[in-house]
């Protein structure tokens, strides 16, 4: 799922569900017609319509502009013919398909209709176009288009029906002129399934689309570097000279944003490319061509890698060798770049361009060091004061700087990001910039100017919420936090309580798993020794008691095992009991061993539970023997949450309870299996799927059994584990989870260490929290939120080693 799909723009900080309003295309249906919703579209047909299963269905293009016309015309027509058919519910969700980010598979698609058979198709077709013929609508890239659109044509299923891929996913399914299901193709371009033949009234459009070359085009395409909805981008040779040159794509009413479409900023680009003739940090451009109705801009292609990429590579921060000499080396490094970066964009400030979308993706950095920049399709001029139309997460100016002032800021950012890679949450307010740049003085050694020029370059006095609490200089503190938790809750929902990550909004755990739900938030709490006010756990209990017994997996973090353990930590030993039940019959068909989802999960929490309830003891031992019988690297993905290492750490618990030395070794066995497999030696760090959590596992088991691979493997990963920065501040795969590994494994000093870096990663000022996943809006739940935060700083600061939710800690006695 898209997290960009469940961000609201109203200001509401954290993820929410997509408004479904219909309002924007009222109609009034016959009589004998039904209506009904499904996600992004509206449904509409007779009540009798003898729905086929699959054939010729047409798909309608059109714009924000012409869309409502358009809808008019062909329900009018559909009510009139008896005809079924589906439209995309507002302008809101229409603009979202169309824009850079959408789906090619998707784009242009804004009613579909579904004949009965062919002789109904070409009726469709031919009557329609004698009155929408014409209208302009981006090119749907996965259809026939009939004559000059907006009609296409793609034959496929018209009722649901599915089937599993060469990779075991199941996907949209079509059934062959055999009876077999086969994938349903939606790639872009028009792909006719087996034995299906081209209708005749499709005939002279088939033709058409076969015959549509671009002969007569200067450039020929050797390679296509990148597709968005806006176009491609690709290398090509100038066919007069042979020359090297980049092409860039733009469909017509594709690719959105706020100003305009793709053909709108590939002229800009030109423009600005034009006026910046003649600086050495400006790929040289050709000039724009026409060819297949789309618009190309073919300009120098020059060799270098992204300033983005060649930072991840250097940065001690990120590689886990961070060092006085690396540090310092580094960040001299950094100043030389910066230096190159700012005179060149002052010296596009000077020509009058406003390049508009800094970001270090942008940047190119060739082998000698000298720049290039790219990708100017949000250029303004200097003296039109524009506010930034368009920019990266982390790099884009608020929309009250305009101008200069905009690529100002982005020079704040990109300075800053270079040092610490976490400026996504600067513009929640100045108090995260302050704390970043305090941050990297103290960490580098970095000339004195370095702080106010940042400053000045980000403007933080314009920047700053004068409605912001006072916070100290290393974020909010613990009562400051668990108030913003508690008081995120919405106890008019019935969806959720605490906000949360976007799959809260899937699942039949009824947003009260341990992972995103309510009653991880509520294990959290009562761990830190934080009372959970009685009306929360009200909601939490007529949502559980409203639950269907089926549905949910019987693991910890998303199942309901880890609800037992929570209705457990809150003395109801009634629910604890329905969901340990539940458990085990999700348990008995269950071939998941996963820790979050499956039999380990359910395994540790078996033992979490078994001093106070002893007859569990043979729950217990199935789950052992279950666990044993899988074989290594059946989980969905590595790690701890899916992997192999949440097998071993339930296995370790289980011997360090019973004293069985098979399940040591099965444990080391799985551990060593994983480290094992890890690409070069390393992979990404994260505590769920990524190293940090195999490294807080293998140095368990180096503890209990003194082994010479196992203490190999476990130093191997601890720089690596526990110094590298990560991108987000959650339990699961940020900087949180790296301090529980910490506090599992390492001296009060690096534990303190680590506990500053997770208050990087918060939010403070007119909203209160952490960045979940996607980073895009604040979380409170317990694996990607502020409640693992809480939990994660609460073990640091007790200089205990944490044990709930993740049992990391020592075994019950």
């Amino acid at each position: 799922m898209d997290h960009t799909t469940f961000c609201r723009g109203d200001g509401y900080p954290y993820y929410d569900l997509p408004v479904t309003d219909s309002s924007d295309w009222p109609t009034e249906l016959p009589t004998g017609w039904v209506t009904r919703d499904s996600g992004e579209w509206i449904f509409r047909q007779p009540v009798a319509f003898p729905m086929p299963e699959q054939g010729w269905k047409v798909h309608v293009s059109a714009t924000l502009d012409n869309a409502e016309d358009i809808l008019k015309a062909v329900e009018s027509y559909c009510h009139r013919a008896g005809l079924a058919y589906k439209f995309i519910r507002s302008r809101t969700l229409l603009l979202r398909r169309n824009s850079k980010a959408g789906d090619r598979t998707a784009s242009g698609k804004f009613v579909a209709i579904y004949p009965t058979d062919e002789a109904a198709l070409e009726r469709t077709l031919t009557e329609l176009d004698a009155v929408i013929g014409g209208r302009e609508g981006p090119r749907i890239l996965t259809d026939l288009r009939f004559r000059s659109g907006p009609l296409y044509v793609r034959y496929g299923a018209f009722v649901k029906m599915t089937t599993t891929d060469a990779d075991g996913r199941e996907v949209p399914a079509v059934r062959t002129p055999t009876g077999e299901l086969v994938p349903d193709d939606r790639r872009p371009g028009f792909h006719l399934l087996d034995g299906v033949a081209v209708p005749p009234c499709l005939q002279e459009s088939y033709a058409a689309q076969r015959a549509s070359t671009m002969s007569d085009f200067p450039y020929s395409v050797s390679q296509a570097l990148h597709f968005s909805n806006s176009g491609g981008v690709y290398v090509a040779q100038d066919k007069a000279t042979g020359a090297k040159v980049l092409l860039k794509e733009a469909r017509p009413h594709a690719g959105l944003d706020s100003v305009g479409d793709a053909v709108t900023r590939l002229r800009s680009e030109h423009w600005a490319m034009c006026a910046l003739t003649g600086l050495d940090v400006v790929p040289k451009v050709y000039g724009m061509e026409l060819g297949h109705e789309n618009e190309y801009l073919a300009r120098e292609f020059v060799e270098g890698t992204s300033l983005a990429v060649l930072a991840a590579g250097r940065n001690p921060l990120l590689t886990g060798h961070g060092n006085p000499a690396a540090l310092a080396d580094y960040a001299g490094w950094v100043t030389g770049v910066m230096e190159k970066v700012s005179d060149a964009v002052y010296a596009m400030h000077d020509r009058g361009v406003v390049f508009g979308d800094l970001h270090p993706n942008n940047i190119l950095v060739g082998e000698d060091g000298a720049l290039h920049f790219i990708d100017f399709e949000a250029a303004t001029s200097v003296e039109s004061q524009s506010p930034p139309r368009m920019g990266a997460p982390g790099f884009q100016a608020p929309v009250h700087y305009l101008g200069a002032a905009a690529d100002r800021f982005g020079l704040g950012c990109i300075r800053l990001w270079l040092l610490l890679p976490l400026t996504i949450g600067i513009h929640w307010g100045p108090d995260q910039a302050d704390r970043l740049i305090a941050a990297a003085t103290e960490l580098y050694p970095l000339d004195d100017s370095f702080a106010d020029v940042v400053r000045a370059e980000l403007d933080l006095d314009n920047l700053a919420d004068d409605g912001r609490p006072e916070t100290s200089p290393g974020g909010p503190d613990r009562e400051v936090l668990v108030t913003a938790l508690l008081d995120s809750a919405e106890l008019d929902r019935a969806d959720r309580l605490y906000p949360g990550d976007i799959t809260q909004f899937r699942g039949a755990h009824g947003g009260l798993d341990l992972a995103t739900g309510a009653l991880g938030v509520a294990l959290a709490l009562t761990a830190i020794g934080q009372h959970v006010p009685e009306a929360h756990l009200d909601w939490m209990r007529r949502r559980f008691d409203a639950l269907a017994p089926a549905g949910c997996g019987s693991g910890l973090l998303e199942g309901w095992a880890g609800m037992a353990l929570a209705w457990a930590e809150q003395g109801d030993d009634e629910r604890t009991q329905v969901a340990l039940d539940r458990a085990r019959a999700a348990v008995v068909d269950d071939l998941d061993v996963s820790l979050s989802s499956g039999v380990a999960g359910y395994g540790l929490a078996l033992l979490e539970l078994l001093d106070s309830r002893p007859e569990l003891s043979a729950w217990l031992d199935d789950a052992v023997d279950r666990c044993l019988a899988a074989p290594p690297g059946c989980g969905a993905q590595p790690g701890l949450w899916h992997g192999d290492t949440g097998v071993a750490l339930f296995l370790l618990r289980a011997h360090q309870r019973t004293g069985a030395s098979e399940l040591l070794d099965r444990a080391i066995e799985l551990a060593l299996g994983e480290f094992r497999s890890l690409p070069g030696g390393a992979g990404p760090a994260g505590l769920a799927s990524g190293v940090t959590g195999l490294y807080a596992v293998l140095h368990l088991l180096s503890e209990e059994r003194h082994d010479e691979e196992l203490e190999t493997a476990t130093q191997a990963l601890s720089a690596y584990a526990l110094d590298s920065l990560a991108g987000s501040g959650g339990l699961a795969d940020g900087q949180a989870g790296v301090l529980v590994a910490a506090a599992v494994s390492d001296p009060a000093e690096q534990v303190a260490r680590l506990a500053s870096r997770v208050d990087w990663h918060l939010i403070s000022g007119a909203h209160t929290g952490v960045l979940g996943s996607g980073s895009l809006r604040l979380s409170g739940d317990l694996t990607t939120g502020l409640a693992g935060v809480l939990w994660a700083r609460a073990a640091a600061e007790s200089g205990t080693a944490p044990r709930l939710p993740l049992l990391l800690g020592s075994p019950s006695a």
